[in-house]
């Protein structure tokens, strides 16, 4: 492997890659936008020195080895979070995670990643209840104080989905109002 290695020339094999996977040049802006997007929140937890004031928070030469020994799926996790955390859009999140499922199978597939890392990316639910605006809200709070509580994701999901069927039962078979 590579001891430093230039982010231009990283992400040059990334778009490779999606071209030879035949993905649309949209698909492929997209992929590359968004894992730019996650190098520029990596370089910030994992380089907190790099001066930002230069244009950019990512270093312009890095280390390989340092990068994949810190891309778990503990990072991603807490990536994740950070998404949540900061009201991203589900639909964002959700395709910024299917972008580093993407990125980490072309990682595994060049000997960088000695785990598939795919497999532990999970999308995240919209927890939306059409027409009830303030549900909703609840809903995303408690789902954001989960996920600051480091609860984990299995458990979050699941105990927001009994909240969801319980609602939609009680919604849809008694009175249209939430005793709350």
């Amino acid at each position: 492997m590579v001891n430093l290695y230039n982010l231009y020339n990283f992400e040059a094999l990334f778009r490779e890659y999606l071209f030879a996977e035949k993905y649309s040049p949209v698909s492929i802006k997209n992929y590359l936008s968004d894992l730019r997007h996650f190098l520029g929140w990596f370089f910030s937890i994992f380089y907190p020195t790099i001066d930002s004031k230069k244009g950019s928070i990512m270093p312009q030469n890095f280390s390989i080895s340092f990068f994949f020994e810190r891309l778990t799926a503990e990072t991603i996790t807490n990536y994740r979070n950070y998404l949540i955390y900061n009201k991203i859009p589900t639909k964002t999140i959700n395709r910024r995670l299917s972008t580093l499922r993407k990125f980490c199978l072309f990682s595994f597939k060049q000997g960088w990643l000695k785990e598939n890392l795919t497999k532990k990316i999970k999308n995240i639910s919209n927890f939306n209840f059409s027409g009830n605006k303030k549900l909703s809200e609840i809903l995303s709070q408690y789902q954001t104080y989960l996920f600051n509580q480091k609860i984990e994701e299995e458990r979050i999901v699941g105990c927001l989905n009994d909240i969801k069927e319980f609602l939609n039962f009680f919604l849809n078979k008694k009175e249209k109002t939430i005793p709350f």
